[in-house]
């Protein structure tokens, strides 16, 4: 432990060590946070498509009613 060289490299390998820790506890706690942005996202678009969806129903069903009015 006295030599130089021998220190340097230990503290060397120790910071990268702790630099790797580091990065990866940031890209993981990074992406839950992305992840949770993700879902929310995904809920709103399907809410909405759902609500596209029944108010496309009512108006085939009135454009439907009229034809038939139109035929009678």
């Amino acid at each position: 432990m006295s030599d130089p060289m021998t220190q340097v490299i230990i503290y060397m390998t120790g910071t990268f060590v702790l630099g790797l820790l580091l990065g990866w506890l940031i890209w993981r706690f990074g992406s839950a946070k992305q992840q949770e942005l993700m879902n929310a996202e995904i809920k709103f678009w399907r809410d909405n498509l759902e609500q596209s969806r029944q108010e496309r129903e009512g108006e085939l069903n009135q454009i439907e009613a009229l034809r038939r009015e139109k035929r009678n």
